[in-house]
This record gives C-alpha cells, sequence and structure tokens, in this order.
C-alpha cells in the first residue's frame, strides 16, 4: 500500500514538472484544498493554509461578486463624477475662487470678500468679483452670486449644505443648467415671491379688520338702542389679571411697531410744547410749588365738553373699546368725558408697557381714569419696599410710556384704588408705608411726566383694611384728586333712611367731600352703579332706580367740586350691575337714561 502511494506521488510530480509550471501549480494548490476539506469534513474546495487545516477551522472561499451591466456602471461612474465635482466646489468655496473651467489658459482670480446682512431670518451673502475669462476677452465685471437663507444654522461667515446645493455644476440636475447669475436671480424671485405672498394674504386682512371695525364704531355711534353684545367677566372687586390679559387677546392688540414709535416721538415734542405753555385747565392748580422732587400743575383735561353736564362724567366697560363708550353716551344722550380702565397687573411688563391699553384710547378725546398698583400683585412686592424707592425706576418707565404714547395730559393715575379695604395686597394696614410709597411713586412718575394726575382713591366707609384712611395721606404736594368708590350696598339705598347713611354716615360721601375741601382738593367718584349681584347678596339694593336718582342728584350738589364720575357697567354675575348692552337691571336703565339726557 505504502509504495503504491509513493508511486502515485512520484508520477504525479513527474507529470507536474513536465507541464506549465502555472497550472502544475494551479493543480497543487487543488489537491491540498481537497485534503484541508475532508480533513475538516467538507466537500467543498478552498484556500486554507495547512496551519488552518490542522486547527480544523473551516475557512470558506470568498463568494464571487455579481457582474454589473454596462448601465450600473455607468451610473456609479456619473455618481463618483459628481462627489468629485461638489468636492471641487467645496474647496473652492473655502479658498474663496471662482469655478475652473477645462481650458487651460482660462484664468480665475480669488473673491476679494463676501458681504454679508442679516435680517430677521434671512441672510444674504454676496461678493463682487471679475468674472472668469480667457486672456483675449476684456473683464466685466458681475455679480458673482446672491445666497438667501432662511433659518440657516451655519454661523456668519460659515459654508452650509444650502449654499453647497446653491452652487452645483451645471451638469448637476437640481442646477438646471443654470449659471451662479441664473441661481442668484432665481433665489431673488423666491425671496421677493414669498414678500410678494405675505403682502397678498395679509394686506386684504388687515383692510377686512379695519373696515370690519370701522362699521362696528359706525353702527354704535348711529344706534339710538340700548343693544350691545354681552360682555363676561368674573372678578372680586376690579378687573383681575388674568381677565385683563384675556380682553387684550380679544382685542388683539400687539407690542409696540416700528410705525407707532415713529409716531409717539413725534407726539413727545408736540405735547412736550403744549403742556408748558397751556392755560385751559378745568380747575386751578392744586399747587404750583416744586417740592420733593414733584411738581403739580393741575388736573388732567377734565372737561364736560362732550356731555354738556358741568363735571366729567364717563363710564367703565369691559373690553376697554372706544367704540362702546361712544355707544354709551349715544344711548344715554350725553356724550362721554371720561373712561375708566385697567392694566394688567400680574408682572411689571404688564404695567410698564401695556401698549394695548394705550392702543385702545389714543387718539380719542376721553379722559383716561387708569387704576395702577403701586406693585404687580402675587409678585412678591411689599409697601415697605415701594417706600423705600425700590420701585423708583420701574415707575419712571411706566410714566414714560404713557408721555411717549401721548396720554400724560390726559391721564388720570388711581394709585392702590381702594387701599383702606383689605381685598388687595396694598391694602394700607402701615399706613406710614402706603403714604411713603405714594410719595415715592408721584417723585419718579413725575419726574418724567409731571403732566400726570393722582387721584387718592378710598372705598366709601369704614373698611376693615385700614379704619382711619387719613393716616395714609400723603400729603398735598402729591395729591391731585380725593377718589370714592361707592356703590348701592352697605346698605342699599332703598329708603331715605339708607340713603342718608350712605351719604352722611360714617366716612360716608360727605365726609370725603368735607375733607377734600380742607386739602383744596377736588373730588371724583370713578366706580358707582347698582349692585345685585351675588357677592354683595342681602346688602344691596338691586335694580334700584331710587338710587340712580340720589347718586345724580349729589353730583348735581358738588357743582365745580365734582372733577369726574364714572359708572360702573359690568354684567358680571358677582356684580351684575349692567344698564347698557346687557341690561340686567332695566327700571335703573330707564331712570339713568332719562335723567342724563340732554
Amino acid at each position: 500500500m505504502l509504495d503504491t502511494r509513493r508511486s502515485r506521488a512520484t508520477r504525479a510530480t513527474t507529470d507536474s514538472a513536465r507541464m506549465d509550471p502555472a497550472l502544475a501549480r494551479r493543480k497543487r494548490r487543488t489537491a491540498a484544498g481537497a485534503r484541508v476539506g475532508a480533513a475538516g469534513g467538507s466537500s467543498f474546495f478552498s484556500d486554507e493554509t495547512p496551519e488552518a487545516a490542522a486547527s480544523g477551522v473551516r475557512i470558506e472561499p470568498a463568494r464571487p461578486q455579481p457582474r454589473l451591466t454596462r448601465s450600473e456602471l455607468r451610473a456609479r461612474r456619473e455618481r463618483m463624477e459628481k462627489r468629485r465635482r461638489r468636492r471641487a466646489i467645496q474647496r473652492q468655496l473655502t479658498f474663496g475662487l471662482i469655478g475652473r473651467e477645462t481650458d487651460p489658459q482660462a484664468k480665475t482670480e480669488a473673491i476679494p470678500e463676501l458681504r454679508e446682512t442679516q435680517t430677521g431670518s434671512i441672510r444674504v451673502r454676496s461678493g463682487q468679483t471679475g468674472a472668469i475669462r480667457k486672456p483675449e476677452l476684456a473683464p466685466e465685471p458681475s455679480l458673482l452670486e446672491v445666497d438667501v437663507t432662511a433659518d440657516d444654522p451655519t454661523p456668519t461667515g460659515g459654508i452650509s449644505r444650502r449654499e453647497i446645493r446653491g452652487k452645483r455644476p451645471k451638469t448637476g440636475r437640481r442646477s438646471g443648467g443654470r449659471s451662479p447669475i441664473g441661481r442668484a436671480v432665481s433665489n431673488k424671485r423666491a425671496w421677493l415671491g414669498a414678500v410678494a405672498i405675505t403682502l397678498v394674504l395679509a394686506v386684504p386682512g388687515y383692510l377686512y379688520l379695519d373696515r370690519t371695525r370701522g362699521t362696528t364704531e359706525e353702527a354704535a355711534l348711529t344706534s339710538d338702542s340700548n343693544e350691545m353684545p354681552a360682555q363676561t367677566a368674573t372678578r372680586s372687586a376690579s378687573p383681575t389679571s388674568e381677565e385683563l390679559v384675556e380682553a387684550q387677546k380679544r382685542l388683539g392688540k400687539a407690542t409696540a411697531t416700528a410705525k407707532k414709535l415713529a409716531t409717539t416721538k413725534s407726539k413727545k415734542a408736540t405735547k412736550s410744547s403744549s403742556s408748558s405753555s397751556s392755560t385751559t385747565k378745568d380747575s386751578t392748580p392744586s399747587s404750583s410749588t416744586s417740592t420733593g422732587g414733584t411738581t403739580q400743575i393741575g388736573l388732567a383735561n377734565l372737561s364736560d365738553s362732550a356731555s354738556g353736564l358741568g363735571w366729567a362724567s364717563g363710564l367703565y366697560m369691559p373690553g376697554s373699546s372706544a367704540s362702546n363708550a361712544a355707544a354709551f353716551g349715544k344711548w344715554r344722550g350725553a356724550g362721554i368725558d371720561v373712561v375708566v380702565d385697567w392694566p394688567a397687573r400680574s408682572s411689571w411688563d404688564d404695567l410698564i408697557d401695556p401698549d394695548w391699553l394705550y392702543d385702545s384710547w389714543e387718539g380719542t378725546s376721553y379722559t383716561k381714569s387708569f387704576g395702577f398698583p403701586p406693585f404687580p400683585e402675587n409678585s412678591g412686592g411689599s409697601l415697605s419696599q415701594c417706600a423705600a424707592g425700590s420701585y423708583n425706576s420701574k415707575w419712571k418707565q411706566i410714566a414714560q410710556n404713557i408721555k411717549d404714547a401721548g396720554l400724560d395730559d390726559t391721564t388720570v393715575i388711581r394709585l392702590g384704588w381702594e387701599f383702606n379695604g383689605d381685598w388687595y395686597e396694598w391694602a394700607a394696614g402701615d399706613a406710614d408705608n402706603f403714604a411713603e410709597c405714594w410719595r415715592q411713586v408721584v417723585s419718579a412718575a413725575e419726574s418724567v411726566a409731571p403732566a400726570l394726575t393722582w387721584d387718592w382713591n378710598v372705598n366709601r366707609g369704614v373698611s376693615a383694611g385700614l379704619a382711619d384712611p387719613t393716616k395714609a395721606y400723603p400729603g398735598d404736594k402729591y395729591v391731585d384728586i380725593v377718589g370714592i368708590d361707592s356703590y348701592d350696598m352697605w346698605p342699599g339705598a332703598t329708603s331715605e333712611a339708607n340713603w342718608d347713611e350712605q351719604l352722611n354716615g360714617k366716612q360716608g360721601l360727605k365726609y370725603w367731600v368735607n375733607f377734600a375741601k380742607s386739602h383744596g382738593k377736588k373730588v371724583s367718584v370713578p366706580e358707582w352703579g347698582v349692585y345685585p349681584g351675588t357677592a354683595q347678596a342681602g346688602h344691596n339694593g338691586g335694580d334700584n332706580a331710587y338710587y340712580i336718582g340720589k347718586m345724580k342728584s349729589f353730583f348735581e350738589s358738588l357743582g365745580s367740586q365734582l372733577a369726574y364720575e364714572a359708572y360702573f357697567n359690568e354684567d358680571a354675575s358677582y356684580y351684575a350691575g349692567s344698564i347698557f348692552g346687557n341690561v340686567q337691571n332695566p327700571e335703573a336703565a330707564a331712570k339713568y337714561k332719562s335723567i342724563y339726557s340732554k
């Protein structure tokens, strides 16, 4: 057996020596593979080494790769070519070069600089250079490219993917055969197209809203009926911050715009010159001296030119709407002189720049009586911090914005109204702190807007917050008007005795009239009205025409002592004192209209 194997191996060696060396090597490799496969229990051939065979590891040969068709090879070459060109363009952009031409005689010139401007989320990158040319051609300056990118996160001076895509070669599918100038024109057209679309959508909408608003106001002014859209709100005393923010949203008021800033700047100069030379105030100045940083120049432009009643008369009505005020005046037969309103008050931003509030009354002839707290509600503020002057810079900003809106000489500020009650954060439990807080605020505000008028505004009757409100009086130099909020409650004026309690009772209407006279001040009643709502159930007069008549007689008795009064026309269930629009008190409404008509 051994001799037979040796003879076979000898013949194989001899045969391999006779044949071509390459063929012999191939046969030997095949024979070795067959032996390794047999040792590993495999029937396939392999190129494994003897060491791998000895370890029992089976090594499979590489699978043959499928042959590519001509179209597939062509597509692969095209992709590789595009990738090569894109990388070349990237390098050219990085080093500031214009793309090369195939002509070796062509010249390229570096871009001297890329100018970049930023407008909102649109960045424009542009540069001037000489065009690619052959030696025999004269240079012609041309715009290389304008690349407009919106919301592109690439830092200034970087190369974004969008810019690279915009510079693909002419053969690229997306380039559409356009040159850099063509792409620049296309980008510019796209940008202009977007602007045009925005204008097409925005301008008709604005005109529609403006036309609708004008139609509403016209209808309100020409209406002799007592019908207005229902106003809804829920509050415990005056409008809450949340309600005022919602009112702002309903009105659709925006923040300051460039147009408004330009307008208010011109008004600022006009108002400054007119306020310094004005001699047509409705009353004599409360003080002409300048002491402690305050300068009293008299009352706001309070007049009865619209109502003809002998005093400024008006209302509060939710919605901050000049058309509603005009409609109320039309309904009662006597125009509106004054409107009462509030900004939102949950933050300093609400107080410092309530553009929506100023926009609501800007351009109207009404005197504005704005209720401002000395500091925002639920903000951690306090009367002690206010008294220390911590909020003076804030109040300078508030006053400056009122002045910039052109409203300073027609604005009354009811600072910390109803402070003798216990339902507000600025309740004057510490009378000294309240008085000093008042002085700090008025001094700071009048240092920039001396034409503002200040209404020191109490709640009628003895309240739980401060038994003796006179202790919180800041001094005559800091007060223009003594205000009294007085509703038909505690007690309801359903009889002569009850009315006498409202008029002559402890800290009643007459008490505060006499206090104002002793300090040389006028009197206001910024909030009054029937009060049949749920908040004072059992302690109000309901739909009380008798109370309406008594209040009108009280106003007439004051004569020139009365600065202004405003009916509180709100229909929220807690109060339910509305006599106009959603009429909840028809008897009171009829009485009011009959005695206010000229």
